[in-house]
């Protein structure tokens, strides 16, 4: 019993994180993005926690089969979109593979990271270049 509880937080639990890491606080006009990353990290988490669960001579063959089938899946599935909408699908797998190995606390910090970079990257890339443009040491000054 306490197996099916902590299956099904985890089920939560990666879903969420797959919703958030799409989610834009006003910028989204597309709901559907959000729903697919819910469920592709949905796939993810219950395909590995399920091998996981079953694992009989602990090979990891099950597990390893779930993992490459799910990132196949989703690489053929969306092999039509843009590069920015593949990548966030790529990372909602990551996600869902993290959590349904067991390791929640680890998906939540990696979503963090990764919405961050994906959304507030432009303002890490402001502060390390001066004015936003990137320094190159050929440019010569003028007086």
């Amino acid at each position: 019993m306490f197996s099916l509880i902590a299956f099904v937080l985890k089920l939560l639990i990666a879903t969420a994180l797959g919703g958030i890491l799409v989610y834009r606080p006003g910028k989204i006009k597309d709901e559907t993005k959000i729903l697919y990353s819910a469920l592709i990290s949905l796939i993810a988490v219950a395909l590995v926690g399920t091998a996981k669960a079953y694992q009989d001579s602990g090979s990891g063959f099950e597990i390893s089969a779930s993992i490459i089938t799910v990132v196949i899946a989703v690489i053929l599935l969306t092999k039509d979109m843009d590069f920015d909408s593949r990548l966030m699908y790529v990372f909602a797998v990551i996600i869902g593979v993290i959590c349904g190995m067991g390791h929640v606390f680890f998906g939540i910090i990696f979503t963090i990271i990764v919405y961050l970079i994906l959304h507030q990257g432009h303002h890490f890339l402001g502060s390390i270049h001066k004015d936003g443009k990137p320094e190159s040491g050929n440019e010569t000054k003028k007086t």
